[in-house]
């Protein structure tokens, strides 16, 4: 199958299409998020975990444009105790003065942090959790134009990779470790929101019905989506670039190459002991990898027709969303998962069965401090959600393992006591 090739270069830049490269240069043995340390993380090592969203907020740098005049990228500003600090004007109605607000959240890069540094310092501990059988989602967040596609997918050079290649690498690096002792099956899928209607990504060939149900035991699901198997990070990789390339895009004054849909790329890994005849060691996990489009102010991107739809699809499906966590938050009785496809499919991302992790897309600019100042609330609550993560492993299984190490036992206490046996016999002959 011939796989598009696409652009992944910066917001406001205009290059020729490029594949997505390598994560590492030729040469250059690459920095993982795995280490010794991971052993003794119980944060890790738990089966279960009840854990707050972790959240990160990423300042972008601004690029200029030729009729740029002087601009001010002094209105989100943080410090050393990750701490974000916004300046921005009140409303006439409520003073119209100058009002500076401060934020906390678990991590904050600056618009000079690398990929590779936020991949390392953010990663870590999803990556650790998902070989070891727990669901995992990762999602930017922002108003559009504020580099979300870019720290998902980044750029054409290796020192530019963005968040999802280089979770994918890692994947498969770790199953290379751990090959001659576990047996490996990775499916991937990916599907588009656009204007709420869900479409596969990696089918091209005929329009099939997809349907969101939702299973006991293994939640919320699509119906009749491609799920394709991949042995190699080319495999995979190669997906992903057909992914990107069936994806809707236009042109709005806020970013030349705007998205118009979300998108959830989404890995399952299957794995069991080699030795395991019984299928007792089987677990499951699920990462669901999230570039979300931009919420958009018609005024600012001049969007008309079909564009100025889509902005206001995506705001709706956005503000879902935002409605979806304000009740988690304030502990509501209802939650109104069902009022949008995206908040459905990511039901368990929030509030569920999931270790998850936002990164909050911010502009350091005064043009945009409104949409900033927005996106950081919004973070601020989304941290407080509480999850409830749990290695996908069939309980029924769990007493059969103990039964299995029963026996060994046994066996072993049987051995000794023949070995015994006859060492004694053989003394008294002699």
């Amino acid at each position: 199958m011939a796989i598009s090739k696409v652009s992944m270069e910066p917001i406001d830049h205009v290059v020729s299409a490029n594949p997505i490269p390598p994560t590492t240069p030729v040469g250059k043995p690459p920095k993982s998020v795995f280490g010794d340390r991971d052993h003794d993380d119980t944060s890790i090592t738990a089966p279960t975990s009840a854990e707050n969203i972790r959240v990160a907020v990423r300042i972008r740098q601004y690029i200029s444009k030729k009729d740029d005049k002087e601009v001010d990228c002094r209105s989100v500003v943080f410090n050393e105790a990750k701490t974000v600090f916004a300046t921005y004007r009140l409303p006439l109605q409520e003073g119209g003065k100058d009002e500076k607000r401060s934020f906390s959240f678990d991590h904050v890069f600056g618009q000079s942090a690398s990929q590779e540094a936020i991949f390392l310092e953010l990663f870590r501990i999803p990556m650790a959790k998902f070989i070891r059988g727990f669901n995992v989602c990762c999602f930017c967040y922002g108003q559009t134009g504020s580099g979300k596609t870019w720290t998902m997918l980044g750029g054409d050079k290796p020192e530019t990779v963005g968040m999802i290649p280089r979770a994918l690498t890692e994947i498969f690096a770790h199953i290379a470790t751990q090959k001659h002792k576990k047996e490996f099956k990775v499916t991937v899928s990916a599907v588009e929101i656009y204007n709420e209607q869900l479409k596969d990504l990696l089918n091209t060939t005929a329009a099939v019905d997809l349907r969101i149900i939702e299973h006991k035991t293994q939640g919320v699901s699509i119906k009749n989506l491609t799920n394709l198997t991949v042995e190699t990070v080319n495999d995979v990789t190669s997906l992903l670039e057909l992914a990107v390339a069936s994806r809707v895009v236009a042109a709005t004054q806020m970013n030349a190459t705007s998205s118009r849909s979300h998108m959830i790329f989404s890995v399952t890994l299957c794995q069991q002991d080699i030795a395991d005849e019984f299928g007792v060691t089987k677990l499951e996990g699920v990462m669901h990898l999230v570039d979300l489009a931009g919420s958009e102010r018609q005024s600012a991107t001049g969007a008309t027709g079909a564009t100025l739809k889509e902005g206001a699809n995506i705001n709706q499906s956005l503000s879902t969303l935002g409605n979806c966590i304000n009740g988690l938050v304030a502990g509501a009785a209802h939650i109104p998962y069902r009022d949008s496809k995206l908040t459905r499919i990511l039901q368990n991302a929030l509030g569920g069965n999931s270790s998850t992790l936002m990164i909050a897309n911010v502009s350091s600019t005064n043009a945009n401090v409104n949409e900033s100042v927005s996106t950081l609330r919004f973070a601020d609550r989304a941290k407080q959600i509480m999850n409830h993560a749990t290695v996908n492993f069939d309980p029924k299984n769990t007493k059969f393992l103990q039964l299995l190490e029963e026996n060994k036992r046994l066996l072993a206490r049987v051995q000794e006591l023949e070995a015994r046996k006859m060492k004694s016999s053989i003394c008294s002959l002699m």
